[in-house]
């Protein structure tokens, strides 16, 4: 393997080196010159002489060389090839002194090429040091020749060479000043060059990068972006637009912008919005759009003018999703109806509760009075027939607080298993006496059915109420559609339904192909009373939302003009019960019988308290009256008879009957309660029930009935 003191791996070392290695080739050259010199007898110097010539030669030359070395310019300027120059310089020197002959022009055309080389490499006060050092080295040399072989001098000759040596080097010396002069410029507009050019890539990185930013931002944005000429003419858009409205880019550039996502419905909205941005303006909408599968979607518009160089050059448009919001705001806006619904069928309940109490106090003083009277009379024909039409009128007015009570969610009289596929084969022979002749029913049932916990006598009105309106609503021929299935009802559906919960329910669906509602008469179905020529029966669909609210359903009606009308009821499901359900419950004949004992009416209403008090005494029965809370409270801690019964209202003037009943009860352990009302069983009389109290009976009542209770409650039965 070759060895070499050049390295490979490093061209920067390499070339020091190389440049090292020549200046020491020079060097030797040069020693060798002056050598050759001392030996051909051209210097008559001792050896001692000899030596001390080249060492003063040498401290020359290294002294020239220091001083030029100091005023190198490092970025330009190499130490050795400077030394270089000036070992050159003197060997050209010397070689001229030596060859006197023909050959001194040779020489001296060397010499001139590598001053000519030194001219170029230093600048303008280095080139001085090594003009004057050239000439005074040269004129020594010649003044040592002329000296030790003056025959070999012509002193004109010489002097003639070298002043114009001297003249040579002095004009070398004024086109250095402008060429260092010139290199100088040229060197600084070189550094300028370099900086502006170093600039420009600097500045068109830069704008590249924020090319590429905005690009990359608009491309990202979370809204669609489009940007089309003034004809419309869509000329860029960005990712999200094309998500957003599913068209692919090379399919929407070149298409108009109201073509591609527009609609033809929304021309007059389209044109308004093409002049507002034709003018200059910003637009800031809200409006919907087409996608490409023909789907809508609603968007925020905002737009304004592309402007460059205060020259519009086209326009961009912003389309930002809302369809999410929208949807949010129709669910809150329904769910506000709901409830503003829900809150005023509620304040409504209140209301037809109230009325429903009232009316039954009153009822209560018109039958008794009406059954006391008629047992007081004697019989006649005449009289039986006004008896019994003040009788149906009573119970009419009874039905009609009945309804008001169901509206008013008043209680589920007699609760049980129910099955609904066999209460609707049960129930429809009755209501179909009712339908016109050209209207067909039509049944479909789902296999196993759950059963469902309600009220017999209720559904019936429920279902008579539903098949009522679609038998009016049915102008002609038509049909009634009544199905029964299973529903498992989930997060997403009990939230439209606030009135629901999760879980298994039978849906009950009653579909006619009526003359259907509009969306005023749909709202106001349930209110009471409210009623349209061929819609509803007034109190009928008040007692039906009232009486499904109240056995923790939900009813819905769909319905359109002209499109027929769906109902739907919604009640929970439970296990299957009895296998024989619950049945119409029919009101035996009560024989009246003769009673006995002491019984405590708390009751605040007159009539009602003179016609119970009347009944109570024809029956045989010892009265006491309490109106207040406190006045009963007060008989039972302070009579020393016997008290059998107490008949407790629960609305009191002081005291709520349900307070009443735990002091009494108190007061006298062992007493038997009946707890009578205008409102229906469920609610508070049945928190009194559930607290011990014996029986319930609902105003107005029979003196039958009354005569029954007293016995079935006194006797223990």
């Amino acid at each position: 393997m070759a060895f070499s003191i050049i390295p490979k791996d490093d061209p920067r070392q390499a070339l020091r080196i190389r440049r090292t290695l020549l200046a020491i080739s020079m060097a030797a050259i040069h020693l060798v010159m002056c050598c050759a010199m001392y030996y051909q007898g051209l210097f008559r110097l001792s050896l001692t002489g000899f030596v001390l010539f080249t060492v003063a030669l040498w401290i020359g030359h290294f002294s020239i060389f220091t001083i030029i070395r100091t005023g190198l310019n490092k970025q330009f300027a190499d130490p050795s090839l400077t030394f270089v120059q000036i070992l050159w310089t003197a060997t050209c020197i010397m070689l001229t002194a030596y060859f006197l002959n023909e050959l001194r022009p040779v020489v001296l055309m060397l010499f001139l090429v590598g001053m000519l080389f030194g001219f170029l490499r230093l600048n303008f006060r280095e080139f001085i040091y090594l003009n004057l050092y050239a000439i005074i080295l040269y004129g020594a040399v010649i003044g040592l020749l002329y000296k030790f072989h003056p025959q070999f001098i012509d002193t004109n000759k010489e002097i003639i060479i070298w002043f114009s040596f001297s003249l040579v080097m002095f004009c070398f010396s004024l086109m250095g000043r402008e060429i260092s002069h010139m290199r100088e410029t040229l060197r600084a507009q070189n550094i300028q060059l370099r900086e502006e050019v170093a600039e420009r890539k600097k500045a068109q990185e830069e704008m590249q990068f924020r090319k590429a930013y905005f690009e990359g931002l608009v491309d990202n944005m979370p809204d669609g972006i489009a940007i089309f000429d003034d004809d419309g003419t869509i000329t860029e858009v960005n990712s999200r637009f094309i998500r957003m409205f599913g068209y692919p880019e090379e399919e929407a550039l070149g298409k108009k912008i109201s073509e591609l996502v527009g609609l033809p419905d929304r021309l007059v909205e389209a044109r308004a919005y093409r002049r507002r941005i034709a003018s200059g303006g910003t637009l800031d909408a809200e409006t919907v759009r087409r996608k490409k599968d023909g789907a809508l979607i609603d968007v925020s518009l905002r737009s304004a003018p592309v402007i460059v160089d205060n020259t519009r050059i086209g326009h961009f448009v912003i389309y930002g999703d809302i369809s999410p919001r929208k949807q949010a705001e129709k669910e809150r806006s329904r769910l506000e109806s709901q409830l503003q619904q829900a809150q005023k069928m509620e304040a409504v309940a209140t209301l037809a509760g109230g009325v429903a109490h009232e009316f039954n106090n009153a009822l209560m003083g018109i039958v008794g009075n009406i059954e006391l009277l008629k047992m007081d009379l004697p019989e006649d024909e005449g009289r039986d027939k006004y008896f019994k039409a003040m009788k149906s009128a009573s119970h009419r007015m009874s039905r009609l607080t009945d309804q008001l009570l169901a509206y008013a969610q008043g209680g589920k009289y007699q609760p049980k298993d129910l099955k609904l596929d066999d209460f609707v084969i049960e129930t429809l022979p009755i209501l179909q006496h009712d339908l016109k002749p050209a209207i067909r029913v039509e049944t479909h049932f789902s296999k196993d059915i759950p059963h469902i916990k309600a009220d017999y006598t209720q559904m019936q009105m429920v279902l008579s109420a539903i098949v009522a309106n679609s038998n009016e609503a049915i102008e002609d021929e038509g049909f009634i559609r009544i199905t029964a299935e299973n529903k498992d009802l989930d997060e997403d559906f009990t939230k439209q339904y606030p009135g629901l919960k999760l879980g298994s329910y039978i849906c009950l669906t009653v579909e006619d192909d009526g003359k259907g509602m509009d969306e005023e008469t749909r709202n106001g179905i349930f209110e009471p009373f409210f009623t349209t020529k061929f819609q509803g029966r007034g109190m009928g669909m008040a007692a039906v939302y009232g009486i499904v609210k109240n056995h923790d359903g939900w009813i819905y009606v769909d319905s359109e003009l002209g499109k027929g009308t769906t109902v739907r009821i919604y009640l929970p499901a439970i296990s299957a019960g009895s296998k024989e359900g619950a049945k119409a419950v029919t009101q035996p004949e009560i024989e009246l019988g003769i009673g006995e004992g002491t019984i405590l009416v708390i009751e605040d209403e007159d009539v009602v308290i003179e016609v119970t008090q009347a009944m109570l005494e024809r029956l045989g029965y010892r009265v006491m009256v309490a109106k207040t809370g406190k006045a009963a409270i007060h008989i039972a801690e302070t009579f020393d008879g016997q008290i059998d019964l107490a008949l407790l209202d629960i609305k009191l003037p002081d005291i709520e009957g349900g307070k009443v009943y735990p002091l009494i009860m108190k007061a006298r352990p062992g007493l038997k309660v009946i707890v009578f009302s205008g409102y229906a069983i469920e609610g508070p009389a049945q928190k009194i029930l559930d607290a011990g109290a014996q029986d319930f009976i609902q105003k107005p009542f029979s003196l039958a009935t009354l005569s029954e209770k007293l016995k079935k409650v006194l006797e223990g039965k």
